[in-house]
């Protein structure tokens, strides 16, 4: 049964996902370049919007710290390290998002099939309603991150674009914020 709830401000969070240095340099340059690029537009509207954002780093010993490209988007943002797949295989993590009543969790980052997927998965199994905004996802292969699409849309895990999830959040063109987010995906 399809039960969609618009995402509002007031009760969703943005989790960036290991965008790190190596992981991104396995990546196609291209694709990167445009990811990073909404990614950006996604974290200015967080912040125009008042949303929180939580930012992971897969391993950072090994793979490196989140790209300077985003980094300054995110400072003062939680950070948190894991070596889990699943953000939520990290108590940091958990305590981070159980302390606020979030409903709704927005994804981004690398690899879709892998850390996104575990995440997207494990928030649904605890009430989150999940959006991937999929212009702001990645695997090094593109049929890894097309099937664990299609796998998340079948578990009701809302796999859109980033315009069209910030238009869900704003709700109206009235939203006090609506002109500088319009700005921001022009």
């Amino acid at each position: 049964m399809f039960s969609y709830n618009h995402p509002t401000p007031e009760t969703s969070i943005f989790v960036l996902v290991d965008m790190q240095e190596k992981l991104l340099a396995a990546m196609d340059r291209a694709d990167i370049s445009r990811i990073i690029s909404r990614q950006k537009i996604m974290l200015n509207a967080a912040r125009e919007l008042q949303i929180p954002v939580i930012v992971t780093e897969q391993y950072p010993k090994g793979l490196g710290r989140t790209t300077a490209e985003l980094y300054t988007l995110v400072e003062g943002c939680p950070l948190i390290e894991k070596t889990s797949f699943s953000c939520f295989g990290e108590l940091v993590f958990r305590k981070e998002i159980e302390r606020r009543h979030f409903k709704s969790m927005i994804l981004m980052g690398i690899e879709t099939h892998v850390c996104i997927q575990q995440t997207a998965i494990d928030a649904m199994k605890r009430g989150f309603q999940v959006f991937l905004p999929v212009d702001t996802l990645n695997s090094r292969n593109a049929v890894d991150a097309s099937a664990s699409l299609e796998l998340m849309r079948h578990m009701d895990i809302y796999a859109s674009t980033s315009e069209s999830i910030l238009f869900s959040l704003l709700q109206d063109a009235s939203h006090p914020t609506f002109k500088k987010i319009s700005t921001l995906l022009k």
